[in-house]
């Protein structure tokens, strides 16, 4: 492994001059960015999903907000 290393870090000043560096580089940044927009899209879908089941099944999300909203703050009042 240590000898592997050694290689390496001989080959890393050819490897930048070739623009391998400036290639990884740009490609982690895209393949991050398409990772975070499949999440956006994951979490809109997830969200649209949730909002018709509420509004069919008639719960009130704002109420329901509120109430999660007004529990947390109790919770945060006791536990001081």
């Amino acid at each position: 492994m240590g000898g592997l290393l050694a290689e390496l870090y001989v080959a890393m000043p050819s490897l930048a001059a070739c623009g391998f560096t400036s290639s990884f580089l740009t490609e982690r940044v895209a393949t991050e960015r398409a990772l975070a927009d499949v999440t956006l899209r994951v979490h809109d879908d997830a969200s649209a999903a949730l909002a018709l089941i509420a509004g069919t099944a008639g719960v009130d999300m704002q109420g329901l907000r509120t109430l999660i909203a007004d529990a947390r703050s109790a919770m945060k009042q006791v536990s001081r």
